[in-house]
């Protein structure tokens, strides 16, 4: 059985876009009826861009396992940069309740090493 989810966003969330690209739950209508309702909020940032919180509730089998994940995208982001970006971390949190599910053996995790990792100060001859 897939994880349930209510998925409570006033705006800024595409929904289309997630059930086209979020597959491993089943999203309802009815937040009765969820193992996990997740609230999301944002809020505009001093600089232009947005500061999103992402409040994973759990319910039923999933009470009292609750968290929260935030990040916020940029003023220059675009709509597809703003809507991949809350995908993948409403995919993150989403991750520990759906192992505990009948799909979990059908879940993969990948890692995307950064590539602006500071330069190695170079070594100084003189040991000074």
């Amino acid at each position: 059985m897939r994880l349930r989810v209510f998925l409570d966003c006033q705006y800024e969330c595409d929904i289309n876009y997630l059930k086209q690209n979020i597959e491993f739950i089943e999203y309802v209508r009815d937040r009765a009826t969820a193992d996990l309702h997740v609230l999301v909020t944002t809020q505009e940032t001093g600089g232009g861009g947005m500061a999103w919180t992402l409040k994973f509730i759990g319910q039923e089998f999933f009470k009292d396992q609750d968290h929260t994940l935030n990040f916020t995208t940029g003023q220059a982001a675009t709509e597809d940069d703003r809507r991949s970006e809350f995908a993948r971390v409403f995919k993150v949190g989403l991750v520990s309740y759906a192992a505990a599910t009948s799909v979990a053996p059908n879940l993969d995790v990948s890692f995307r090493p950064t590539t602006d990792a500071a330069p190695k100060p170079a070594k100084d001859r003189w040991d000074f």
